[in-house]
């Protein structure tokens, strides 16, 4: 599973590739959020001299973002001194759609970006559609045509019926990556297993990938 550090570099370089110079950030005040902000921050800066033009934390529970839009509609205007290509949103899936929503409403209509919190139907729900063109990162790849995987969606949707999500996905991997490392072990003991987990001999393949 990609740590922040990870995901942070990931999206940076998705930045820098899409030629977005001028960056605006959010992040919500838990620390998880605001790390990976931070890293982003860092690795667009040294990746390619992005220039952060705005950096904002909102609350947890914010669910109204009108003065953060406000502020950042008024860098889009034609007599700023700066402007912003895209925005980095780094929080959960329902403030990540409706700070869309109201963006969108705004007629704020840059590029928005977000961490693997908004890696989420629950985006969608939220956002009303609007979230089309977000770009955020995810383990989970569902256009993945291995085998293995298409069991797994056609298995998820038969018992649940919905699709696999990538938390879903993650969490199959999880419980299937312990189950073999007990077994290949042969041991319950904590301590063994994670010993297991840390040498396995060759990599163990999952629906999001291979985990060495």
């Amino acid at each position: 599973i990609p740590n922040n550090t990870v995901e942070a570099l990931k999206m940076a370089q998705y930045a820098k590739d899409k030629g977005y110079k001028n960056i605006a950030v959010l992040y919500s005040f838990v620390a998880n959020n605001e790390q990976i902000a931070r890293i982003f921050m860092e690795k667009s800066m040294s990746l390619h001299n992005a220039n952060i033009v705005y950096n904002k934390m909102y609350s947890k529970k914010s669910k109204n973002f009108s003065i953060i839009l406000s502020e950042i509609k008024s860098l889009l205007d034609k007599t700023s001194l700066t402007t912003v290509d895209a925005i980095f949103f780094s929080g959960r899936a329902e403030q990540g759609g409706i700070f869309i929503q109201q963006a969108r409403k705004m007629g704020i209509h840059i590029p928005i970006m977000g961490s693997d919190g908004l890696d989420s139907p629950v985006l969608w729900t939220h956002s009303r559609e609007t979230a089309a063109g977000t770009v955020v990162p995810s383990a989970f790849n569902k256009k993945n045509t291995d085998e293995k995987y298409l069991k797994f969606s056609r298995d998820f949707k038969y018992k649940f019926g919905q699709d696999s999500t990538t938390l879903s996905a993650m969490a199959y991997d999880a419980i299937g990556l312990l189950a073999h490392a007990i077994h290949d072990g042969e041991s319950y003991v904590p301590f063994e297993i994670a010993t297991t987990l840390r040498f396995l001999p060759k990599a163990w393949r999952g629906v999001t990938g291979c985990h060495h």
